[in-house]
């Protein structure tokens, strides 16, 4: 059980750090990111490939969150002038020719994927669990706090002016251009850094694993919670609970098989997030300039 609630924690505190990068290039800058997993695999098999190849796992970080912030510049440069439908659907597409590269050559396992990957804390046996899971939570942390003083700075103050009106930020002399790049390259360094503890704990990693409905995941979050930084962050954390605990639905001895059981989880997720986001419409926590704007009937 302690493993169970562990690794819960863990990939909770991933998926929380791929929260609040997708939070940053949406909730305060309004860029529609459909290819966020693609930036998590970059991050995982720069680290599984380095660390393969000997290099120190401590050490394997740096570059995989380089790896992403490099992949993540030529998409922010060349999809400068798209704006939501088009920008999701060039980052979905590179997302998805990611997984193709990744199921295809040899030097990446392809579909056999790459095992034998060091996992932190390896040397302390069973205790390696709540050690990671402390490491994660402690990376969650620092993220946040950083992204916290990024937002309340002059920048984040443009980056929600790009979100809420880029004409009316041009008019002032402001190119959002630029800005628009490196929040998507900010972002997609935090997937990088969420790719890096992934491969880390599991030890293994293959292309069926960053599948988009990963993104969608993150995306379902990121709605729920609300555009602050710690909304998307706690309603990714509520989500994959949620989804967790429909699994012990089977310990009610329901007299339904398998694949109606799987059935009856998704209609308990759907109707949970049904009653969260009608109770809560502006997020959980939602960002105070956009939780006004719904108090007060506006549209955002």
């Amino acid at each position: 059980m302690l493993i169970y609630i562990t690794g819960l924690l863990v990939f909770a505190g991933l998926y929380a750090l791929l929260a609040a990068g997708l939070n940053l290039q949406w909730g305060h800058t309004g860029l529609v990111n459909l290819g966020h997993v693609a930036f998590f695999a970059i991050g995982a098999y720069t680290t599984a490939l380095l660390s393969r190849a000997g290099v120190p796992l401590w050490l394997t970080l740096l570059p995989a969150v380089v790896a992403a912030v490099v992949a993540a510049y030529p998409i922010g440069r060349l999809t400068l002038r798209l704006q939501e439908d088009y920008l999701a659907i060039v980052t979905f597409g590179f997302s998805e020719v990611l997984r193709q590269i990744l199921s295809n050559e040899r030097w990446t396992g392809a579909t056999n994927g790459l095992p034998g990957i060091p996992v932190l804390a390896s040397e302390l046996g069973p205790i390696r669990h709540p050690i990671t899971a402390a490491l994660v939570l402690a990376l969650v942390a620092v993220v946040l706090v950083a992204l916290r003083f990024l937002i309340e700075s002059p920048y984040g103050r443009v980056l929600r002016a790009i979100r809420d009106d880029e004409d009316a930020l041009r008019s002032v002399g402001k190119a959002p251009e630029g800005f628009r790049v490196t929040s998507l390259i900010v972002g997609s360094g935090i997937a990088g850094l969420a790719g890096w503890g992934y491969a880390h704990y599991v030890g293994f990693i293959s292309p069926e694993q960053f599948a988009p409905t990963l993104t969608f995941t993150i995306w379902t979050g990121v709605i729920l919670g609300g555009s602050s930084l710690l909304g998307g962050t706690l309603g990714t954390l509520v989500f994959v609970m949620l989804l967790e605990s429909t699994r012990f639905l089977s310990a009610l001895g329901l007299p339904i098989g398998a694949s109606q059981l799987a059935q009856v989880r998704l209609l308990v997720v759907g109707l949970s997030l049904i009653a969260l986001m009608h109770a809560r419409p502006e997020g959980l926590m939602p960002y105070r300039h956009r939780q006004r704007l719904v108090r007060d009937g506006s549209t955002n």
